[in-house]
């Protein structure tokens, strides 16, 4: 049996009632380590300060398969509508920047992720809150949108695929989250990463190093020097490697609502 979690999926994108709170995504501060809590899937992790949980201040998950993770379902505003309503002078692209790392985030984060019917293509219900005596012309999938941001839609093509890639994101125990992921220290408000470590659940990688700057400026993260492989920054997302980047006392500049994945 597994519950929705609801800690993430507000963190993320902002609360599911208060529609003009804009989420991690969006900028809003104080959100990391609500976050956190849905990357290491509710368990417990001796890195997350469970009293800066928005609701949970406790693991609620003894193991990850009993946490979902997601940022939209059916229930109130699809993921791109309340997106626009809660970020109202963002472009369309830093719209669709926010709407990718928003999935980056689930679907690099341990536990079950879920992926409403149209997100793929960013969906609009005409930004309905609830919509559900409402006509088909808002109800119905709008398959001219996947036409329109077929980038889009190859884009969680990969994600999955990586997810599926690679069982460093599908730890099947606590103990193997609690060893295996560890959490940057001294990043700047607004960010978050992580290291997946020593080929976590028999992957191939050695170490995955996985960052999230939510907000919309650039940020330097701090991460262990080295040299590095991405395979995924923003919409882009290439296994065998989009470059290779060396990472030295400064640390790695990322991008504003963009994730960037590096390997080793």
């Amino acid at each position: 049996m597994a519950a929705f979690g609801d800690e993430l999926r507000d963190g993320v994108k902002g609360h599911y009632a208060h529609q003009a709170e804009a989420g991690f995504v969006g900028g809003q501060p104080g959100l990391e380590e609500s976050v956190k809590f849905g990357i290491v899937a509710a368990t417990r992790h001796p890195q997350i300060d469970y009293s800066k949980v928005n609701y949970s201040k406790a693991p609620w998950a003894n193991q990850p398969g009993q946490a979902i993770n997601y940022v939209a379902c059916h229930d109130d505003r699809v993921l791109w509508d309340k997106l626009k309503i809660a970020n109202p002078t963002a472009s369309e692209n830093e719209l669709i920047q926010m709407d990718a790392l928003c999935n980056t985030i689930v679907f690099t984060s341990q536990g079950v992720p879920f992926l409403p019917v149209g997100d793929d293509f960013l969906r609009t219900k005409k930004g309905s809150s609830n919509s559900y005596n409402l006509p088909d012309s808002v109800n119905q999938l709008d398959w001219g949108r996947k036409a329109k941001y077929i980038e889009v839609a190859a884009f969680y093509r990969q994600l999955l695929a990586l997810r599926k890639a690679h069982p460093a994101f599908r730890l099947p125990t606590q103990e193997q989250i609690a060893q295996h992921l560890v959490f940057l220290p001294g990043l700047p408000p607004g960010t978050i990463g992580y290291q997946l470590k020593d080929h976590a659940g028999g992957d191939a990688w050695q170490t995955i190093t996985v960052l999230f700057n939510g907000q919309r400026q650039p940020a330097t993260v701090p991460v262990p020097a080295g040299s590095y492989k991405v395979v995924l920054r923003g919409l882009e997302i290439r296994q065998s490697g989009l470059e290779t980047l060396r990472v030295g006392a400064s640390g790695v500049a990322v991008p504003g609502s963009t994730a960037l994945l590096l390997v080793q």
